[in-house]
């Protein structure tokens, strides 16, 4: 098991090596496939032996290895964060491969996204359109997730919970959009679309709670060290929408979901 789940870490940051060309071409509207990678400094073409994930960025020191400028480390995090994931998720969900791959495939894509939206402050239609798709044909090919991520949650027809959590995850933050005039991207209610399609309505709720709780404690956390730096509480509230974008904090609500999210519901109906 430690053997296998070590490979699924490998896999996982080899699949970050290409998520990394995903993140600088795709907000360039430059394709995922040719050419080849290259250095962004100099444009020459990345070698073989110099494109090994995680080993590549250490042995050159983060260093172009022709113009010697400094490659962001975001390549290297990119890597290890993706190697971590399919390590986790394998270790959790390796007796339901089919569900198993289809998170794979969603945490790949939220991954992208997270740093595409920390960087350039939008989420890519290419990436969400499609995973729309990709969520609902899942529910066609495998039994939806949400009766295997809740088990108090009765099973059903997988397509119909696809369809239900679309309408979930876009249609509360379309609401919310509307309701605070600009407050929700639209890229961020793609994306809610996304995650419904392939989670199903219940955990899609669940995950938005969770966004939205993270992202309140940690816009009040970064307001306040705006406040205490600028001393302005006017200067602070206007800044508050220039901290995090909201797309991370939705992807990091639906990992949560996917490997703790019957443990906080089971907490939930405890307490509740």
């Amino acid at each position: 098991m430690i053997v296998r789940t070590i490979v699924a870490f490998i896999f996982g940051s080899c699949v970050g090596s290409f998520l990394n060309v995903c993140i600088w071409r795709l907000p360039r509207n430059k394709s995922i496939v040719i050419p080849r990678s290259f250095c962004p400094h100099c444009q020459a073409p990345i070698r073989g032996y110099d494109n090994i994930p995680l080993t590549s960025y250490l042995l050159l020191k983060g260093r172009c290895r022709d113009c010697g400028k400094r490659i962001s480390p975001r390549y290297f995090i990119v890597e290890l964060l993706t190697g971590a994931i399919f390590a986790l998720f394998y270790f959790n969900y390796y007796s339901h491969p089919g569900n198993l791959f289809i998170y794979l495939l969603l945490a790949s894509a939220l991954v992208a996204i997270t740093f595409i939206d920390f960087e350039h402050k939008l989420i890519p239609d290419r990436i969400t359109y499609p995973g729309i798709v990709v969520g609902l044909l899942a529910s066609l090919i495998v039994q939806h997730q949400a009766p295997l991520l809740f088990s108090h949650i009765p099973k059903l027809n997988s397509l119909i919970d696809a369809l239900l959590g679309i309408l979930a995850g876009g249609g509360i933050l379309w609401a919310i959009a509307i309701l605070s005039k600009g407050g929700m991207g639209g890229g961020d209610i793609k994306l809610g679309a996304m995650i419904g399609a392939f989670l199903g309505w219940q955990p899609t709720l669940l995950t938005l709670l969770l966004a939205f709780f993270v992202g309140a404690v940690v816009g009040i956390i970064l307001m306040l060290l705006k406040l205490f730096t600028t001393k302005s509480f006017k200067a602070a509230w206007k800044k508050r929408k220039e901290f995090i974008p909201f797309g991370p904090y939705l992807a990091l609500a639906t990992l949560v979901t996917i490997l703790k999210g019957r443990i906080i519901l089971d907490w939930y109906l405890k307490v509740f």
